[in-house]
Order: C-alpha cells, then sequence, then structure tokens
C-alpha cells in the first residue's frame, strides 16, 4: 500500500495541496491519504540570543497561529464533503521539522505547498526536511490548483541518485500516466543505459514515450525548465533534487520571484 501525507502549512496552497493528494490517491488506487497541519510549539522567528519574548509577542504569535489553523481546517472540511475517503485532519504540536520528519519517514509520497516569500519559514522547512530525510519524494504544488496530476509526467533528465530516487518512488505512478515527457539536456544522454531502461520498462506497460531535447544552462534555467515541461504538455514534473540557486528559489521562494511566479504545476522531488 502507498501512503501519501499531505501536510498543510499555508492556506494559500492548502486547497492545491489537498487537491493533488486526492488526485494521486485517485491514480495510486491502493493507497492511503493522511493529512497533517504541524503546529509550531514557539514561534519559528524568535531569536533567543538576540531578542526578548515579551507577552505581547507571545500572544500575536498564538493570534497568528489559531487564524492560521482556523483557515486551513475550514479548508478542509470543505474539501472532505465530496469525498467519502478524505482522511482526518491531524493537527500536531511541536517542532515542525521533527513533526514533518517523522510524516515523511512514514510515507511514500508527501505532498506540501511552495514556499512563497521568505516569510513562509514552515513552508520552507517542511521541503528542506523532506529532501534532507530522504525517506520519500515530495510533490511541491503551487497556489492554484492543478487539473490533473500524473497523467502526462516530464522527467527532467539528468542522471544522478537524487533522479534515481525520484524515478523509484514515482515509477508506480508512471505507469499509470496516459503518455511519459523526457526533458533530456544533452543528445548524448539517449545512450544512458538507466534511461534506456526507463524507457523499456515504461513500454512494456504500454506507456507511450516522447524525447524532448532542452538546454538548461544560465541563471533562468528553473523557469526554462518549467516551460519546457508546459511546452511537452506535462501535468507533474519529475526530477531529482539539485542544490543550484536556481532551483533552491524556484521551490523555497526567495529573491528570485520571477522565477517563482513560474512554478504553476506540481513538481515531484526526492532528495
Amino acid at each position: 500500500m502507498d501512503y501519501i501525507t499531505c501536510i498543510l502549512n499555508d492556506p494559500v496552497t492548502a486547497r492545491s495541496v489537498l487537491r493533488t493528494g486526492r488526485l494521486l490517491s485517485q491514480r495510486l488506487q491502493d493507497s492511503q491519504l493522511r493529512v497533517l497541519c504541524p503546529r509550531p510549539a514557539r514561534d519559528p522567528n524568535f531569536m533567543p540570543t538576540e531578542e526578548v519574548m515579551t507577552d505581547e509577542r507571545r500572544e500575536r504569535f498564538i493570534g497568528r497561529e489559531e487564524t492560521r489553523l482556523r483557515k486551513i481546517n475550514r479548508l478542509f472540511e470543505a474539501w472532505k464533503i465530496n469525498d467519502a475517503r478524505a482522511a482526518v485532519f491531524e493537527e500536531v504540536e511541536g517542532d515542525v521539522a521533527e513533526i514533518v520528519a517523522a510524516a515523511a519517514r512514514q510515507a511514500t509520497l508527501v505532498v506540501a505547498g511552495a514556499a512563497y516569500g521568505t516569510e513562509q519559514t514552515d513552508a520552507a522547512a517542511t521541503i528542506e526536511t523532506v529532501l534532507a530525510e530522504r525517506a520519500s519524494a515530495i510533490v511541491v504544488v503551487p497556489k492554484e490548483p492543478p487539473v490533473l496530476v500524473g497523467t502526462c509526467p516530464g522527467i527532467a533528465w539528468k542522471r544522478n541518485v537524487q533522479l534515481n530516487a525520484a524515478i523509484s518512488s514515482a515509477l508506480k505512478l508512471l505507469l499509470t500516466a496516459d503518455q511519459v515527457h523526457l526533458l533530456i539536456e544533452a543528445e548524448k544522454a539517449e545512450e544512458d543505459a538507466k534511461l534506456q531502461d526507463l524507457v523499456m520498462t515504461l513500454q512494456r506497460h504500454a506507456v507511450p514515450v516522447e524525447i524532448h531535447h532542452v538546454e538548461l544552462g544560465g541563471r533562468h534555467a528553473g523557469q526554462y525548465l518549467i516551460q519546457e515541461a508546459h511546452r511537452a504538455g506535462s501535468d507533474l514534473l519529475v526530477m531529482g533534487a539539485h542544490t543550484q540557486s536556481w532551483f533552491r528559489d524556484l521551490l523555497l521562494g526567495g529573491r528570485s520571484k520571477d522565477v517563482l511566479a513560474h512554478l504553476d504545476l506540481p513538481v515531484l522531488l526526492h532528495g
């Protein structure tokens, strides 16, 4: 059985996370869906070595958290009305990274929202923690809920350990696809034995494969990769968790907001 864990950090991305989790569970029919909302026990932005935690600041933090949780809970209740298989809403208080790490160790796939801006520390911590844990893949989703996920996935092929792990985690999903698009950076990559094995596996299961040659160099590589995935008709991008600055900006937010704005399809990664 596959275990899909939806982690809700932000009301802005909650609908998209829930929608993606539902679509994935429908494709992976023998699956169980879990919805988790981590609640930090203390203000993650508080610096004890530089600041003093006053009663006023503590009350502001508690108020913000209660407002956030109410919004997320309402979104969850609205989402589960039309889904007989909907999971129970779990709210867990503590260290967000520890909560997420424990969830990742028990999951096949984790679904989480992208971090829109540097203030979204919990969202960024969730993505980084799952990638660092290396126990499960994570599907990072944009603000807008997707219409489809996994019908025509694209794979950003640049051979490394992370990509191998991502493909292993996504293989069952890939085998349900109508078509798989391979986005290859170099023409000689077609001779890669791992790539040939993947193509043969997909073809044995009657999944059509189309190869696209792309160039991913330069500071706008992340934006270009998203554009190429859309051009190929992909509704999910599968790739290894690279450490380049453009990739971190694309998924975690930061200075390159123009790049982040192009994250408009789910991305499946493995650390």
